[in-house]
């Protein structure tokens, strides 16, 4: 088996606007990169086969978002952001069958298809200085489902997936002069 990392993790851009910063960002969300093989004995007319299973999915979905954040007070921002869901996943199972000097000669075979993903969602955010030395934020977003929509010509129908809710908490501390703690 393999997987591998995101292809892109984040690509953005930021302006000040209107008091604020106008965002817009090109995020990976869900890279779906994998690569798995097993070796499995097929029972076919009552005889069993040596067979060989190769299934191979590659694609992203991503978002791309625009935003908006603004100091509210001389200690608290509030940010919003809008992004769409947008990306294609290819899947193939391929099936070979091992030599055999059986009577049973079964032949290899391939299937799979594409999806094209999209579905919406919305961050909503707040940072402040709680003291001098302590900075905090939160965050969550919201999503609509996940719609895969199948390619003509492939094998498989159309699907929705939910997509949980995401809350986020972090905070960084100043410890001395050039020297802080972060966690999330």
């Amino acid at each position: 088996h393999y997987s591998r990392g995101s292809r892109f993790p984040l690509l953005g851009m930021a302006y000040p606007v209107y008091g604020g910063m106008m965002t817009v960002e090109l995020t990976a969300v869900f890279d779906q990169r994998f690569r798995g093989q097993r070796s499995l004995t097929v029972d076919i007319g009552g005889e069993t086969l040596p067979a060989n299973d190769l299934f191979v999915q590659d694609g992203a979905i991503s978002t791309l978002t625009v935003g908006y954040a603004r100091a509210i007070d001389e200690k608290t921002a509030v940010g919003l952001n809008l992004g769409r869901y947008a990306g294609s996943v290819d899947r193939t199972l391929t099936r070979t069958f091992g030599d055999s000097t059986s009577v049973v000669q079964a032949e290899s075979y391939q299937s799979g298809g594409s999806w094209s993903y999209s579905g919406y969602a919305v961050t909503g955010g707040v940072s402040r200085d709680v003291t001098t030395f302590l900075h905090a934020a939160a965050s969550a977003t919201w999503s609509t489902d996940l719609h895969a929509n199948v390619a003509s010509g492939s094998e498989g129908s159309d699907h929705s997936f939910s997509v949980p809710l995401q809350l986020r908490l972090g905070a960084t501390a100043t410890l001395a002069p050039g020297l802080a703690l972060s966690a999330s």
